[in-house]
């Protein structure tokens, strides 16, 4: 039987704040693991071979986008249930699902490994690393199947938000993926095909001990066949199919340039355009990893219609994302090709071009960040992926037009991303966003744009004079004068941007701080 009662998941700041940093440490190591591996594996093998990795795991993260119908809906709605006590819901919703999503692991696992077996008909590889490619590909559908099929069970850490557990998994199995690779690249080979290797034997162990301490955290993730529910089934597919559409979406984004440009460019035009977006790419994914710990507990508050905190939340957010955006985006801008130069050597500052025109493309919608988190949480998912496949689509075609016809390769990649977020993704998202955070423009624009934009407009200028001063050419100049002007940036930031809320939490983390140091 159901039970009626109530159990709304509540915000905790602390252990939002505690999941947070953790969240933080974990893609902190993982990205000196990345920066160490560009640099080391592209001063000791070319770029023609480089470059199987990018396109590879571009044609991979397509394929991926298929399990969106069949997870994405899981965790929230489990969630939900949770929070309403529905333990009948939590078994049927498992079972269901572990159903479904068995039967299409194996289908694409059969389906995966033959296309691995052809991908040099598919792709443009040169045939010294078909070999190579083909095992890549096949360990990576290994890989993603078994997550597939285990991914029901993985939801408990989730729900009872233990988010520091899964980022200590993160941590240790990314410190063991970067002693792992170290070895297998400085005893073994030099050769690409170890960074998935390593990489995915990483995921395999990470999946088994989230397994295995989701069913600890969260025993009613049971599975039964006779609690299969094609009611439930349904529902989640319904919500899984619109999230699909805004996964594809994604997915050209991050996806379609590397491989258009192995068609229609050359090796160094993918391999210019990974390195630029690396950077953009290491945001969202901490991003996402940050902002996790929200999910559990703002799905709750649309469950109890807490439309006051839930706008709170958003225009917090969105500072809060602008802040730390900025504050690593900016150094970077200023210093494009300077960084390149430091960092891979003459040949290669194309993907300076690039990281500039993708980091700048983003900044007029860092306030609206939290959009589809609101989205997620409310179950309405629909306008936003109706929204994000439009612009991709475009994107795509303007990539296809700059890089196809008019040959400007990597910079043709970055341009069309470019014109897409500058021109028509504020126009689509700013009022949706908005709308579903039940939040008026002139607060939006008190709360988050001013304040969380401000620190960035004027250490912007500050270190394009520095620059200008004196060009960086070696890392200790970079350093100083990076450090320099984040000093700005942050005394701005105290000085003038901080809300009343903000004031109060840092007021009293001093306070314990005192209290504890007073203590020892």
């Amino acid at each position: 039987m159901t039970k009626k009662s109530n159990n709304i998941i509540q915000f905790n700041k602390k252990l939002l704040a505690f999941n947070s940093l953790s969240a933080v440490i974990a893609r902190g190591i993982n990205l000196i693991i990345l920066i160490w591996l560009q640099q080391y594996l592209l001063r000791r093998i070319s770029a023609a071979e480089y470059s199987i990795y990018p396109v590879v795991l571009s044609v991979m993260m397509l394929v991926t986008i298929v399990r969106t119908i069949l997870t994405s809906g899981v965790a929230r709605y489990i969630t939900e249930a949770y929070s309403l006590n529905d333990i009948d819901g939590v078994k049927e919703m498992t079972s269901t699902m572990v159903i479904l999503q068995v039967s299409v692991a194996t289908v694409l696992f059969v389906a995966g490994l033959f296309f691995s077996l052809h991908v040099n008909i598919i792709l443009n590889i040169k045939s010294q690393f078909v070999l190579d490619a083909k095992i890549m590909f096949g360990i990576m559908v290994f890989s993603f199947c078994l997550q597939l099929a285990l991914m029901p069970f993985t939801v408990g850490l989730f729900v009872k938000q233990k988010f520091i557990l899964i980022n200590v998994f993160n941590v240790l199995t990314t410190i063991f993926r970067a002693l792992l690779l170290f070895f297998l690249l400085t005893r073994i080979s030099n050769r690409v095909l170890w960074v998935v290797v390593s990489m995915e034997t990483a995921n395999i162990i990470r999946l088994s001990l989230t397994v295995f301490f989701s069913k600890k955290a969260l025993p009613e993730l049971r599975f039964s066949f006779n609690s299969f529910s094609w009611e439930r089934g349904k529902k989640l597919l319904s919500y899984g199919g619109w999230a699909f559409v805004g996964r594809i979406a994604n997915r050209i984004r991050t996806s379609a340039d590397p491989i258009i440009l192995n068609k229609f460019a050359t090796p160094f035009d993918v391999t210019s355009f990974h390195l630029g977006f690396l950077f953009q790419k290491q945001i969202e994914d901490a991003l996402l990893l940050i902002t996790e710990p929200i999910m559990p507990g703002l799905t709750s508050l649309y469950v109890s219609k807490d439309f006051e905190k839930i706008r709170r939340t958003f225009t917090r957010f969105g500072r809060y994302a602008t802040w730390a955006v900025l504050f690593f985006s900016i150094p970077v801008m200023v210093f494009n090709q300077e960084f390149m130069r430091l960092y891979v050597g003459e040949k290669y500052l194309l993907a300076g071009t690039v990281s500039l025109l993708i980091l700048g493309s983003e900044i007029l919608t860092l306030g609206i960040r939290m959009t589809h988190k609101i989205a997620v949480a409310s179950g309405q998912i629909k306008p936003v992926a109706l929204r994000s496949i439009f612009m991709q689509i475009i994107n795509l075609l303007l990539t296809l037009y700059l890089v196809g016809y008019k040959q400007l390769g990597a910079f043709g990649s970055a341009l069309s991303t470019a014109l897409v977020f500058i021109f028509i993704k504020p126009f689509l998202e700013i009022p949706l966003g908005l709308k579903l955070a039940h939040l008026g423009y002139k607060q939006w624009i008190h709360e988050t744009i001013i304040p969380g934009n401000m620190p960035a407009v004027i250490s912007f200028m500050f270190l394009l004079f520095l620059k200008v001063l004196k060009t960086p050419d070696s890392w200790f100049l970079l350093g100083i004068e990076t450090l320099i002007g984040l000093g700005v940036y942050v005394f701005v930031l105290l000085k003038f941007c901080l809300m009343s809320n903000d004031k109060e939490d840092l007021k009293k983390l001093f306070e314990r701080k005192y209290r504890k140091l007073r203590k020892m």
